[in-house]
């Protein structure tokens, strides 16, 4: 597996993630709470990110969680 593709795919499951995410922000209980736990997995990724030295921004996270 090549560098670029693995770049690409991370950076995609990121967008993807932020974008369910945006989507669950209004609604019921289960709609806060999916939103709750799509936030808490982009942390997640986050931490991993810095743990690995990868610069969170060159996959799409942003540099804190908001």
């Amino acid at each position: 597996m090549s560098a670029d593709l693995l770049k690409d795919w991370s950076t995609e499951l990121v967008r993807l993630i932020d974008e369910d995410k945006s989507d669950a922000a209004a609604g019921d209980d289960f709609a806060k709470g999916r939103k709750f736990g799509l936030g808490e997995a982009l942390s997640l990724l986050q931490q991993e990110a810095r743990a690995f030295g990868i610069d969170a921004a060159s996959i799409g996270l942003p540099r804190r969680m908001a």
